[in-house]
């Protein structure tokens, strides 16, 4: 600090202030640099304006003065980011050299500055001019340096860095075989320990990573890595070029890993590229570049175990380096590019529309700000117009689709003849043109796409990988055409093309089922065309074949499995059960191998009809027992799928982590080698990986599934991982009743019946009357009658009869007797089941599958008037009431409970638990008494979750209201009540009580049964005073006696009554009755209550005296409105009076004498 001062009154008083400048500017500098003082740096290049303006063009401090000025210009702009810092510092230098002859011994020295200067600009602006300007000033530094001057390795480090840069923007190979050469140069020149040794080093290995990213050449990789690797642990975790390098260290090893597949590549990678973030301080322009380079490895991570931790912190890493880099940086189309992928990545497996959006959003800003000419420009054309496409084929907006096309032929064109990647372009832009073309179609766009996908095919070698896809997709597109024109040469051709892809690719090579599967559909059309047997007979062999591939991805082999199936049902082939029992055998993998939301959603809705058809065909071929296997075996699969269940892959994972780990990345390798990099919708331009390589790696991944599967099997508790269950185990469920199994195909209905009762293990019951015409029918009967309202609009229809609607009731009797005559009659008559008389009736467990789910069969009867049975329409009306509150708030409340409890696997657990120690079938009392945590559960469930989340009733006669707090009115009145006219309507908002933070809580919308328990339940049961109201209610299954022990202050009145009778039963000779005052301001509300506690005590008194209405004729009477009343026919029920005594004994200890 002092001598700061000092050199400013030494510039002050002396005339020859030059030098004094020079050291007063270095003080500032050396200031800066300890304190951050921003007014430091700028006084700094002040001075050496001053500086440079006093100095000669001859003067041999000149060029110093240049140097410091440019390292203070560096400075500045490294803290503030103004590039006004960055272009004055060039300007001073390019004047500087212009003046300077090339035998001046600092002309090198300003050479080398400049390239440097001008190499910053690029790439914080892209600008091309700068970067070749730079390499041209970096080429005369070294030509004027000699050879044993010791600032000769930096100037070729310098130069090999810029050559470096413009590989990454032009991707010339000379320029990084020229990197790497001049690299080598600058190291062989300095001797081992160098302080600038490992920094060659890293630089050295850094360029040869990015000649492997380009060529996917090994040569050089692994030596490349060592040279990092050395580089690294020769810098101190302080020095500031260590993050850098384990950033680079961490790109390469993550580089190998892609071209090598070994997991332990990609882990470490991971590891050095946190390090390298964490080393990296906040505010340094270098953070975003680590923190994408991380992100963009997560998701690879990702892709390989199917961890969603790993993509979620992959896509916040990509938000991180987007939030930091500054608009105008020449990266930040980059990041912005890396950003959208991952979102694609995560929209394919969550399905949320928002990542798509924001993805296409990030996108076109990258497109956007990518230069004409920037080697990444026809990527990100390619990219957005194929997630512009995905959003067409989601939404179907036509505007998507047309816009994706303009981009994807834009990348194109942009692409020169004969680059490597110009084939992946067209074969994409010839898809796309066939989707639009089955939207519109419009014949110019399908013979676009076949032309285009030739030129794909011509241009791409016959020894490349991709050669065989390119062939398929054009075969699909001449399928659709000959569909659409019948001309025999296209699908002559098509089949040709599939053949001549089955022929390039490998034997056990992922894509072979895709590829056999595909032939089988051309060969299936041409059949269909011209009804020959053989291809019909070559279709079948090829889906078989598909189906059965142990190296294809599953949901081809499911597709393949069922055209199987639909060839063998047309050629009555013997394998036709077998082609159903492939297709079933691998839903459980269909269901649990990451699929995304809106996938696993369509492979449902295709797995019910596959299932419902199996089970037909089994019953057909004389096998209902299979069709009880196979119907259950697709519910359990269907059922989880949609409800967001453990898989069995969860439950290994619990007790086996490693093992499930294994499983996921082996079937996720399978998988994911049927999908190309360069024809998805994200490009990752990288080396393409031979065919045979992808066969022989594929085949080693489904033998070692296949014994993994095998060993899991072998575990305790996993004898039956993955398999289906076997009729024996499905018969235990019908112990206690007949099980009815209803399943519904294209061809026909069919009831299968499970009892112990019966002589077979499985009774087959046909229903000829029914067809899945008739379920149609009725179901859209139903949800015509009853929108998507439920019960409440049922009461909204019925006020609609007033309006011309009369023949409500008798439709909804004509749906429910239709059921019964064609349904259920059949199923009870084949059970031996009519008219009750005196004997206990069976419970029936019914079991609709499929669309038979949506229809109220329970309720099922010939509601109509006859000598032996009257029922009026009204009590239809109440039957349907009845029966939807219980379908729609069971299914609802059963379905928000798995949800919750798959949400919290310890809660499951802790509940399964508690369930198992109960054993059997529980009594009320014992759940309820003994189940603390289901009861916990309920409550939490029936809070968090009501069925019915507001009630709408009409005041039948005038009435009061409590409210849940006093209210001030305009005249500023208290009131804690509210007077309700007769015919007012009100509406309970259940949803908003349950989950009302002033009452319950900060965590109020939180799942937490944990609030039903100790010291938290009295604060939960508060409610419970006006619990009937809300969702806690027992409802009416509860016995009276349970109603007893849980009643609430509304029931006080209740008890007094019942309390009365007691005492006058015990104790003849003492009159005792109660008398009711009504509704009375009390100590817990009522303030406006319009009754007065005195009227009772009036009535007690008028009793006593023996005076007017009042006078009881005996004890035990009930009072009001000084006469004498019934009570609730509760009240008199001797057994629950009974109850409450003991009841009351308990809680307050007073034994009451009999």
């Amino acid at each position: 600090m002092q001598s700061v001062y000092a050199y400013e009154d030494a510039v002050r008083d002396d005339p020859g202030k030059l030098k004094y400048l020079q050291d007063l500017v270095s003080a500032l500098y050396q200031r800066f640099n300890q304190c951050g003082s921003v007014s430091d740096i700028n006084k700094a290049g002040l001075l050496l304006k001053d500086a440079l303006c006093l100095a000669a063009h001859d003067d041999p401090h000149r060029s110093t003065i240049v140097e410091d000025l440019g390292t203070v210009l560096a400075a500045r702009f490294h803290h503030l980011s103004d590039l006004g810092d960055i272009n004055e510092y060039v300007s001073i230098l390019e004047a500087a050299v212009h003046l300077t002859p090339d035998d001046h011994p600092t002309k090198y020295s300003m050479l080398n500055n400049l390239g440097g200067v001008l190499q910053g600009r690029f790439r914080r602006l892209g600008d091309l001019k700068d970067l070749d300007q730079s390499i041209f000033a970096l080429e005369e530094a070294v030509h004027l340096t000699p050879d044993d001057h010791p600032d000769k390795p930096l100037m070729l480090t310098n130069l090999a860095s810029s050559l470096d840069a413009r590989f990454g923007r032009r991707g010339d190979l000379r320029d990084i075989n020229q990197a790497i050469s001049k690299q080598e140069d600058a190291f062989h020149m300095i001797p081992d320990g160098h302080p600038e040794w490992s920094g060659l080093l890293a630089n050295l290995g850094t360029f040869r990573l990015h000649r492997f990213e380009q060529t996917g050449s090994l040569s050089g990789v692994h030596e490349g890595i060592s040279k990092l690797k050395d580089a690294v642990s020769l810098t101190p975790d302080d020095h500031p070029e260590k993050p850098a390098r384990l950033n680079n260290l961490g790109t390469f090893l993550g580089a190998r890993f892609k071209r090598l597949g070994d997991l332990k590549d990609l882990h470490e990678c991971i590891s050095m590229l946190e390090e390298a973030v964490q080393l990296t301080p906040a505010g340094l322009p270098a953070r975003f570049g680590h923190l994408t380079n991380l992100g963009t490895f997560l998701l690879c991570r990702f892709d390989q175990t199917g961890d969603l931790s790993d993509l979620n912190e992959g896509i916040s890493k990509h938000k991180d380096a987007v939030s930091l880099i500054p608009d105008g940086h020449s990266e930040r189309p980059n990041m912005l590019s890396n950003l959208a992928g991952s979102l694609s990545t995560r929209f394919t497996q969550v399905g949320d529309l928002n990542d798509l959006n924001e993805c296409i959003a990030k996108m076109e800003e990258a497109v956007r700000l990518t230069p004409d000419g920037h080697p990444k420009k026809p990527d990100r054309l390619h990219n957005l117009g194929s997630t512009l496409q995905y959003r067409s084929e989601r939404l179907g907006d036509l505007s998507d689709a047309n816009d994706g096309i303009a981009m994807l032929q834009a990348a194109v064109q942009l692409m020169p003849e004969g680059h490597p990647d110009r084939h992946s372009k067209l074969n994409n832009l010839g898809q796309a043109l066939q989707r639009r073309f089955h939207q519109l179609g419009d014949l110019r766009d399908i013979n676009e796409s076949i032309s285009t996908l030739e030129e794909a095919i011509c241009t791409t070698p016959d020894d490349h990988p991709d050669k065989p896809l390119r062939l398929t997709t054009l075969a699909t597109s001449l399928v659709a055409r000959f569909e659409r024109l019948s001309d025999p040469r296209d699908i002559n051709q098509s089949i040709s093309n599939h053949e001549g892809a089955i022929s390039l690719t490998p034997d056990g090579h992922p894509e072979v089922a895709t590829r056999l599967a595909n032939l089988g559909v051309s060969l299936l059309s041409r059949f269909q065309q011209f009804n020959d047997p053989n291809d019909i007979q070559e279709s079948l062999c090829h889906f078989t074949a598909a189906a059965c591939s142990a190296t294809g991805q599953v949901n081809v082999r499911l597709k393949a499995a069922q055209l199987w199936a639909n060839c063998a049902h047309k050629l009555q082939h013997t394998s036709l059960l077998e082609a159903f029992q492939v297709a079933l055998n691998l839903l459980p993998e269909v269901a649990w191998l990451g699929l995304s939301i809106s996938d696993r959603h369509h492979q449902i809705m295709r797995a019910g009809l596959l299932v419902g058809d199996a089970a037909w065909t089994a019953i057909s071929a004389g096998k209902p027992e299979r069709a009880v296997e196979w119907l259950e075996q697709g519910r359990s699969i269907i059922w989880g799928q949609l409800l967001s269940l453990r898989t069995p892959v969860d439950a290994l994972r619990q007790e086996w982590p490693d093992l499930a780990d294994e499983l996921i990345s082996l079937s996720g390798q399978l998988d994911e080698a049927t999908t190309r990099k360069n024809d998805a919708p994200w490009v990752d331009s990288g080396d393409q990986q031979s065919l045979m390589s992808m066969a022989d790696q594929a085949h080693k991944n489904a033998q070692k599934r296949s014994a993994l599967v095998k060993k899991i099997q072998q575990l305790p508790g996993f004898q039956q991982f993955l398999l289906p269950k076997t009729i024996s185990q499905l018969s235990s469920a019908a112990q206690k009743g007949p099980v009815v199994i209803l399943n519904v195909s294209q061809t026909s209905c069919d009831g299968l019946i499970l009892w112990k009762e019966l002589s077979k293990e499985v009774i087959h019951v046909p229903l000829p009357k029914f067809t899945a015409e008739n379920v149609k029918y009725l179901t859209q009967w139903l949800k015509d009658l009853v929108p998507s309202g439920g019960r409440g609009e049922v009461d909204r229809l019925y006020a609609a009869r007033e309006e011309g609607y009369p023949d409500l009731e008798e439709e909804f009797a004509q749906i429910l007797s239709e059921l019964w005559v064609r349904l259920v009659k059949p199923i009870l008559d084949a059970l031996a089941i009519t008219t009750p008389a005196t004997d206990k009736l069976p419970r029936i467990w019914w079991c609709p599958t499929g669309p038979l789910t949506l229809l109220p069969i329970h309720a099922a009867g010939v509601y109509v008037k006859s000598a032996s049975v009257e029922i009026s329409l009204h009590e239809v009306k109440a039957q349907i009431n009845v029966l939807l509150a219980g379908y729609e708030t069971t299914a609802i409340s059963l379905t928000w409970a798995l949800i919750e409890l798959s949400r919290n696997p310890a809660m499951q657990i802790r509940l399964r638990e508690e369930l198992f120690q109960s054993g059997g079938d529980p009594t009320w009392e014992e759940l309820t008494n003994h189940g603390s945590f289901l009861d916990a559960v309920t409550c939490e469930i029936l809070r968090l979750h009501p069925p019915v989340p507001e009630v709408r009733r009409m005041a039948a006669e005038d009435d009061i209201l409590p409210l849940s707090a006093p209210i001030e009115t305009a005249d500023g009145k208290l009131i804690d009540t509210v007077f309700v006219h007769k015919g007012t309507g009100v509406m309970l908002h259940i949803t908003c009580i349950n989950r009302s933070e002033a009452f319950w809580g900060s965590n109020a919308k939180e799942f937490n049964p944990a609030r039903w328990f100790g010291d938290k339940k009295h604060r939960a049961q508060e409610l419970q005073g006006y619990r009937h109201l809300l969702t806690f209610s027992d409802g009416p299954h509860v016995s009276r006696e349970e109603k007893l022990l849980r009643s609430s202050y509304s029931d006080t009145k209740l008890h007094d009554v019942m309390l009365a009778k007691v005492f006058a039963r015990r104790w003849m000779d003492v009159s005792s009755f109660s008398a009711d005052p009504g509704w009375v301001p009390t100590k817990m509300g009522g303030r406006s209550a319009p009754g007065n506690i005195d009227h009772a005590v009036d009535t007690f008194v008028m009793a006593a005296l023996g005076e007017g209405k009042a006078t009881p004729t005996k004890t035990g009477a009930y009072l009001k409105d000084s006469s004498v009343h019934e009570p609730n026919a509760v009240a008199k029920d001797e057994g629950l009076q009974d109850s409450l005594v003991k009841e009351l004994e308990r809680i307050s200890g007073v034994k009451i004498p009999e």
